[in-house]
């Protein structure tokens, strides 16, 4: 199972935060680097942070892992 937490990655229980693949989100490490600086920029930054939250919504995988290796690039700008 998944541990269940909120948009800013609390959980029921006051002052414990998760996140990573235990959340049951985007289980891929870059996206949990990212949700961690969010929650580090909510909870030791300056108040302009105060809110800052990561958005699981409409992430394309930054990386995919084959057996066998393979390689594709992708570019969902414009460069």
């Amino acid at each position: 199972g998944h541990i269940a937490v909120n948009e800013y990655s609390e959980t029921n229980l006051d002052g414990i935060f998760v996140l990573g693949d235990v959340c049951g989100n985007v289980e891929l490490t870059p996206m949990t680097i990212a949700a961690g600086r969010r929650l580090a920029d909510r909870l030791f930054g300056p108040e302009i942070y105060k809110n800052a939250k990561f958005s699981y919504k409409n992430v394309p995988p930054p990386v995919v892992f084959t057996h066998p290796p393979i390689g594709t690039v992708t570019s969902w700008g414009s460069c």
